[in-house]
């Protein structure tokens, strides 16, 4: 993703990289499940991503510094 956002809809995960955002384990360690697009990212969640294998490398690797 090209910025910091902090909601899943500004993410663009789905339309840009085509993933499917399908949970998220917060800091507390609450699973949240099909988080709704007004999630509100935390610097510390663990993000769940389903796709292609190609977008989801694709996407892994452009996170990475």
């Amino acid at each position: 993703m090209d910025q910091l956002v902090s909601i899943i809809a500004e993410s663009k995960i789905k339309t840009k990289h085509q993933l499917v955002v399908i949970c998220i384990i917060n800091p507390s360690k609450k699973c949240i499940i099909n988080p709704n697009s007004r999630y509100v990212f935390s610097k510390f969640d663990i993000i769940m991503l389903i796709g292609d294998k190609e977008k989801l490398d694709a996407s892994s690797s452009a996170e990475t510094p």
